[in-house]
């Protein structure tokens, strides 16, 4: 429950910092957690889509960089129901598509742990936050 707190508490953080044109671009959790839960056959697409969108909408990257934040926060909340070894895969593939696309060193190397962590499924939901970043 700590952890989870401190996962959300920094999740806010992120999500609501940046200008007003960051806040009008956002992700959409809901398609991320549908399409990351369960089989999750696509889920990568879904992130990859959703991170296209805020390229096009113009944000900066460190704009980008909290909302990919949020993106990998989704992500690995929905990988509690990835059970069976593809669904892990195919949501570890999606947490390594999000880290690609940060700039932040820092967040790359905090989503990829997360991915490391779901597709061997040592990955509690919380127990890791991918939502930390450096803006620089």
């Amino acid at each position: 429950m700590k952890k989870t707190t401190l996962g959300l508490a920094m999740l806010a953080a992120v999500s609501f910092s940046g200008t007003a044109n960051a806040q009008s671009v956002v992700v959409d959790q809901g398609a991320i957690f549908a399409a990351c839960s369960g089989a999750a056959t696509s889920c990568q697409a879904v992130v990859a889509a959703q991170i296209a969108r805020l390229r096009a909408a113009g944000l900066t990257q460190v704009q980008v960089n909290a909302q990919i934040a949020v993106v990998a926060s989704s992500v690995v909340s929905a990988s509690a129901s990835a059970t069976t070894p593809a669904a892990r895969a195919a949501v570890s593939a999606a947490l390594t598509t999000a880290a690609g696309q940060s700039s932040d060193a820092t967040q790359r190397a905090s989503i990829t742990t997360a991915a490391t962590n779901v597709s061997t499924g040592t990955s509690t939901p919380g127990a890791v936050e991918p939502a930390a970043f450096s803006p620089a």
